[in-house]
């Protein structure tokens, strides 16, 4: 077992859209840059199946008041409301950052990004692209030389004087340590709601929680988070039903008549 040390200037934990994003934000300011990745960044976690981002925007008629009291509401008032704002507000800006990034979202047959609205909810939705986002912001975050580690499971946050300062984890590989010394440190390791295993991102395991709770990190914007449930009839495709064809079945026991599916690619 051998122990490596490397050093940058901000460590980003997570290869999602967060953390690309993260990424490279912070490497157009200047500073070197790493993600670490335990699958693969741009594919790993929930961002293979992000389909939709909110953006608010006011030439279309979006009250910024409504929404921002709509998600307060809903979440009985635990959420962070200056937070909230800055995430709808900055929303289109951060639209045209992927735009510029190259990536692509449905358009609608006027050449304009599709939109979404569930009924009875204030908030809309362009449609991504999908899988293919995380790959493209991946291909933006290398040409601006962040550097990338995938296969690398990282454990623990490294910790003096009450200032993190970096982080250590293994290689999926090897039996080797890696240390990572940083001078800012960003965990986008996504969510850590409970995910059937049915769910293809049951992998979210909240390391990123469990690191900072550790070492008594302050843990912000967790205020609300994305359960997914199943039933006893179908308990493991619970992502993808869209992508199943329904089929009759050859049912003979009491009681309703249980849906099958069965895959369509």
């Amino acid at each position: 077992m051998g122990e490596s040390v490397f050093e940058t200037d901000v460590l980003v934990i997570g290869g999602g859209m967060a953390g690309l994003f993260a990424a490279i934000k912070a490497r157009e300011k200047g500073p070197s840059v790493t993600i670490l990745d335990k699958g693969y960044a741009g594919k790993s976690g929930s961002t293979p199946y992000g389909f939709w981002y909110v953006v608010n925007e006011p030439d279309r008629g979006h009250d910024l008041e409504q929404w921002i009291e709509y998600v307060s509401t809903l979440g009985e008032y635990l959420n962070n409301r200056k937070w909230t704002e800055i995430v709808f507000r900055e929303s289109y800006d951060r639209y045209q950052d992927l735009v510029s990034y190259g990536v692509e979202f449905m358009l609608g047959k006027d050449g304009r990004p599709q939109t979404y609205k569930f009924s009875g909810i204030p908030t809309e939705s362009v449609q991504l692209k999908k899988r293919v986002f995380g790959q493209v912001m991946r291909k933006k975050a290398k040409s601006l030389g962040v550097e990338i580690v995938d296969r690398i499971v990282v454990t623990d946050l490294v910790k003096h004087e009450e200032k993190v300062v970096g982080a250590m984890g293994f290689p999926l590989d090897t039996n080797d340590l890696y240390v990572f010394q940083a001078k800012a440190v960003v965990i986008c390791s996504g969510g850590s709601a409970f995910k059937p295993d049915g769910w293809p991102v049951s992998e979210l395991t909240g390391d990123g929680d469990a690191m900072a709770y550790r070492i008594g990190a302050e843990i912000g914007g967790k205020e609300f988070n994305e359960p997914k449930s199943t039933n006893a009839q179908l308990p493991g495709p619970t992502m993808g039903m869209f992508l199943w064809k329904k089929e009759e079945s050859n049912w003979s026991s009491p009681g309703p008549r249980p849906q099958v599916y069965q895959r369509t690619w």
